[in-house]
């Protein structure tokens, strides 16, 4: 990914979500030039003005992102299986992209129980959406 397609993503998510005061990446040569700019207040006139903090794994630290990256594995599988390589409209991407979303923000954050006196587990949809 270049500087310029991580600042649209990160236009995008801050428009979807607000500024987070925190990033968390690996070493990414984009990542890494990018957080130089946003120090130098360069990034981009849009982000002028929004501070974050930018934490980075340690250099080889691969298990370090070990959260995140079992939830992208967990997102590629079946966007792999859907796609099946295929080049697709944007449309199409748009919309698997939202199931794929959807499948994300529908797993339990919490132990799931077979006590059917138990409340349901808690699920990102509860915190977004109240769902």
């Amino acid at each position: 990914m270049d500087l310029h397609s991580f600042s649209g993503a990160l236009r995008r998510f801050i428009a979807r979500k607000r500024c987070p005061s925190t990033i968390v990446s690996d070493n990414a040569k984009t990542f890494v030039g990018a957080n130089a700019l946003q120090q130098k207040e360069q990034l981009e006139p849009f982000l002028a003005g929004r501070y974050f903090n930018w934490k980075f794994n340690p250099p080889g630290g691969r298990n370090h992102g070990g959260a995140w990256e079992g939830l992208i594995a967990v997102a590629k599988q079946p966007l792999s299986a859907t796609l099946c390589g295929n080049i697709v409209d944007d449309e199409t991407m748009l919309t698997v992209l939202a199931e794929m979303e959807a499948l994300l923000n529908g797993r339990p954050l919490t132990n799931l129980t077979d006590d059917p006196n138990c409340v349901e587990p808690l699920t990102p949809f509860h915190l977004l959406i109240n769902r």
